[in-house]
């Protein structure tokens, strides 16, 4: 969802949508790569569940919507 953000905020081309964009896709991967070390370093348990699944759809879902919203904006201006 991130990503379809900075896609959608280079044309036309928004300067300051642009950076808040990349500032949450940095903070998305930074999460994820702190997730991978943590796993990496034996830190987490890998038969335990990392969180809980419902949340993680939620989440998902969270994310989808965003992704809509953004193509709809895109379509819409198009």
């Amino acid at each position: 969802a991130a990503y379809a953000q900075l896609q959608f905020f280079q044309f036309p081309y928004d300067a300051d949508g642009i950076q808040s964009a990349d500032q949450l896709v940095v903070s998305e991967l930074k999460k994820m790569s702190d997730l991978k070390q943590s796993y990496v370093k034996k830190q987490l348990d890998p038969s335990a569940a990392v969180h809980d699944p419902a949340a993680a759809e939620i989440q998902e879902h969270k994310n989808q919507a965003v992704i809509y919203k953004i193509l709809i904006k895109k379509l819409e201006s198009q």
